[in-house]
Protein backbone atom coordinates (compact mmCIF):
# COMPACT_ATOMS: atom_id res chain seq x y z
CA UNK A 1 0.00 0.00 0.00
CA UNK A 2 2.54 2.41 0.68
CA UNK A 3 0.22 4.62 2.60
CA UNK A 4 1.70 6.46 5.85
CA UNK A 5 -0.52 5.08 9.14
CA UNK A 6 -1.74 6.85 11.80
CA UNK A 7 -1.52 3.66 14.29
CA UNK A 8 -3.49 4.33 17.57
CA UNK A 9 -0.50 4.62 19.54
CA UNK A 10 0.80 7.44 17.40
CA UNK A 11 -2.46 9.35 16.96
CA UNK A 12 -3.47 9.26 20.47
CA UNK A 13 0.09 9.38 22.96
CA UNK A 14 -0.07 9.59 26.30
CA UNK A 15 1.37 8.18 29.02
CA UNK A 16 4.35 10.89 29.17
CA UNK A 17 5.22 10.74 25.57
CA UNK A 18 5.44 12.68 22.89
CA UNK A 19 2.78 13.03 20.67
CA UNK A 20 4.79 14.89 18.12
CA UNK A 21 7.70 11.96 18.06
CA UNK A 22 5.28 9.80 15.93
CA UNK A 23 5.45 11.83 13.01
CA UNK A 24 8.81 13.12 12.92
CA UNK A 25 9.10 10.37 9.86
CA UNK A 26 6.34 11.12 7.65
CA UNK A 27 5.48 14.15 5.94
CA UNK A 28 2.56 16.10 6.55
CA UNK A 29 0.58 15.43 3.17
CA UNK A 30 0.64 11.56 4.03
CA UNK A 31 -0.34 12.25 7.56
CA UNK A 32 -3.49 14.10 6.08
CA UNK A 33 -3.94 11.89 3.06
CA UNK A 34 -4.10 9.13 5.76
CA UNK A 35 -6.47 10.61 8.24
CA UNK A 36 -8.63 11.90 5.11
CA UNK A 37 -8.20 8.17 4.26
CA UNK A 38 -9.29 6.61 7.36
CA UNK A 39 -11.86 8.93 8.27
CA UNK A 40 -13.41 8.58 4.97
CA UNK A 41 -13.48 4.50 4.87
CA UNK A 42 -16.97 2.93 5.82
CA UNK A 43 -14.65 0.55 8.01
CA UNK A 44 -13.72 3.09 10.20
CA UNK A 45 -16.83 2.49 13.11
CA UNK A 46 -16.00 5.82 15.16
CA UNK A 47 -19.06 8.49 15.39
CA UNK A 48 -19.28 11.76 14.53
CA UNK A 49 -17.44 13.29 17.99
CA UNK A 50 -14.74 10.51 17.97
CA UNK A 51 -14.25 11.53 14.05
CA UNK A 52 -13.82 15.37 15.36
CA UNK A 53 -11.40 13.78 17.57
CA UNK A 54 -8.86 12.06 16.09
CA UNK A 55 -9.08 15.10 13.15
CA UNK A 56 -8.04 17.81 15.90
CA UNK A 57 -5.24 15.48 17.30
CA UNK A 58 -3.58 15.00 14.23
CA UNK A 59 -3.87 18.61 12.74
CA UNK A 60 -3.17 20.05 16.20
CA UNK A 61 0.04 17.59 16.54
CA UNK A 62 1.01 18.54 12.85
CA UNK A 63 0.59 22.11 14.05
CA UNK A 64 3.23 21.82 16.44
CA UNK A 65 0.73 22.06 19.22
CA UNK A 66 0.89 18.33 20.38
CA UNK A 67 2.54 18.10 23.52
CA UNK A 68 0.14 20.48 24.24
CA UNK A 69 -3.04 18.89 23.86
CA UNK A 70 -4.80 18.51 27.27
CA UNK A 71 -8.37 16.90 28.28
CA UNK A 72 -9.74 20.29 28.93
CA UNK A 73 -8.50 21.66 25.79
CA UNK A 74 -10.25 18.82 23.79
CA UNK A 75 -13.31 19.43 25.76
CA UNK A 76 -13.94 22.46 24.60
CA UNK A 77 -12.71 22.67 21.17
CA UNK A 78 -14.52 18.98 20.27
CA UNK A 79 -16.76 17.25 22.40
CA UNK A 80 -18.91 20.38 22.81
CA UNK A 81 -18.39 20.77 26.80
CA UNK A 82 -18.18 24.14 28.26
CA UNK A 83 -15.44 26.42 30.57
CA UNK A 84 -17.16 24.87 33.39
CA UNK A 85 -15.98 21.65 32.34
CA UNK A 86 -13.76 19.89 35.19
CA UNK A 87 -11.55 16.69 33.75
CA UNK A 88 -11.01 15.65 37.23
CA UNK A 89 -14.74 14.77 38.01
CA UNK A 90 -16.27 14.51 34.36
CA UNK A 91 -13.72 11.11 32.38
CA UNK A 92 -15.77 12.16 28.58
CA UNK A 93 -12.35 12.72 27.15
CA UNK A 94 -10.32 9.41 28.22
CA UNK A 95 -13.54 7.30 27.53
CA UNK A 96 -13.57 8.59 24.27
CA UNK A 97 -10.20 8.14 23.60
CA UNK A 98 -10.00 4.91 24.77
CA UNK A 99 -13.07 4.38 22.28
CA UNK A 100 -11.45 6.18 19.80
CA UNK A 101 -8.17 3.94 19.94
CA UNK A 102 -10.36 0.79 19.63
CA UNK A 103 -12.16 2.41 16.89
CA UNK A 104 -8.54 2.73 15.15
CA UNK A 105 -7.35 -0.56 16.14
CA UNK A 106 -9.99 -2.30 14.70
CA UNK A 107 -9.78 -0.35 11.56
CA UNK A 108 -5.72 -0.95 10.87
CA UNK A 109 -7.25 -4.82 11.53
CA UNK A 110 -9.40 -5.22 9.18
CA UNK A 111 -9.33 -2.84 6.25
CA UNK A 112 -6.28 -0.33 6.38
Amino acid sequence: MGAIRIHPSVAMSGSGTDPDSGFKHASATAIVEELQRVLASPDFRANERRRRFLRYVVEETLAGRGSTLKGYTIALSVLDRDETFDPQTDPVVRLEARQLRRDLEHYYLSAG
